[in-house]
């Protein structure tokens, strides 16, 4: 498990050089607030720490709340310089969380996500709970909307994100997964409500594959769903009735590939608020090189979808 651990955090944490952070992330302490709107300090003298307030905040007012989560192996710090959405996020109004991960036993960020994804030494921590808990200190905090709490995570956050949708739906407005996944075994989601989700996904992945798998072919870790899947499991879970289908847009989200190389497609007659999206990113790797297109699209979708 050591050896295999160690590639997934590789692959996962080229997210911080893949946007040019460098590879000190005690230099990148500060990122985790984004775009220096300052730490959230509560009446008590408390602070949260990684969470990042809008630029002209208005305590009176409830805003959005959106939490980030990093993938296997990378800090959030780095994760924020890769996908750098702290900046727009403060511009349209959100308070933004980027929490830390745990780590394992050998001191590698990781969550505890799925079977498949990335508890590889048998902790077993709750980090559905943990995530639960930061909401709640938050609303302790501050005035959040409760119908616009939106997660969105990258591989291994990618999966929790997921779970979080699957556990969490009264709470959770809509998700955005980039090369992430849900259980394989669609059983073990059972949403109580419909949740807006958005799955992005390389078709050059070669860590979280676009057709499913186990991570690194080992045949002793647990199977993770393909995207068709993920986007079938969602869509009846959400109680959408029509076929997956090209909406005829196209996004240029990857800057390594030429041109707008991601199609949009999404499942037909889905609820309010049980919108199912698919972001098929073609010749895109496990760690596509965002465009600022990337946190444009993504705010656009989350905005978009607020609960009823």
């Amino acid at each position: 498990a050591g050896a295999d651990a160690g590639a997934v955090a590789g692959a996962d944490a080229g997210a911080g050089a893949g946007a040019g952070a460098g590879a000190d992330a005690d230099a990148d302490a500060g990122a985790g607030a984004g775009a220096g709107a300052g730490v959230s300090a509560s009446a008590d003298g408390g602070a949260i720490p990684n969470l990042a307030l809008p630029t002209a905040y208005d305590r009176t007012t409830p805003a959005p709340l959106l939490i980030a989560l990093p993938g296997y192996g990378v800090t959030a710090a780095k994760q924020e310089h890769y996908w750098r959405l702290g900046e727009l996020a403060a511009a349209k109004g959100f308070l933004y969380a980027t929490p830390e991960p745990p780590r394992d036993k050998r001191q590698i960020p990781y969550w505890n996500a799925t079977d498949a994804c990335c508890d590889f030494f048998g902790a077993k921590g709750d980090d559905v709970a943990r995530i639960v808990a930061l909401m709640d200190d938050i609303g302790r905090r501050h005035r959040v909307d409760p119908k616009r709490i939106y997660v969105i995570g990258h591989s291994n956050g990618g999966f929790l994100a997921h779970r979080l949708a699957c556990e969490q739906s009264p709470r959770v407005a809509a998700i955005v997964s980039l090369a992430g996944a849900p259980w394989k075994d669609a059983a073990r989601c059972s949403p109580s409500e419909p949740v807006a989700v958005l799955q992005a996904h390389g078709t050059n992945d070669d860590v979280i594959k676009i057709d499913g798998g186990r991570v690194f072919d080992r045949a002793w870790m647990a199977p993770y769903p393909a995207l068709r899947e993920t986007i079938a499991t969602w869509g009846k879970l959400d109680g959408c009735t029509g076929a997956l289908h090209a909406t005829g847009s196209k996004l240029d989200l990857d800057a390594r590939v030429p041109g707008a190389e991601t199609e949009v497609l999404e499942l037909e007659g889905c609820p309010r608020g049980g919108e199912v999206v698919s972001w098929s990113m073609k010749g895109s790797l496990h760690v596509p090189k965002l465009t600022a297109g990337w946190a444009e699209a993504v705010f656009d979708f989350l905005l978009a979808h607020p609960k009823p």
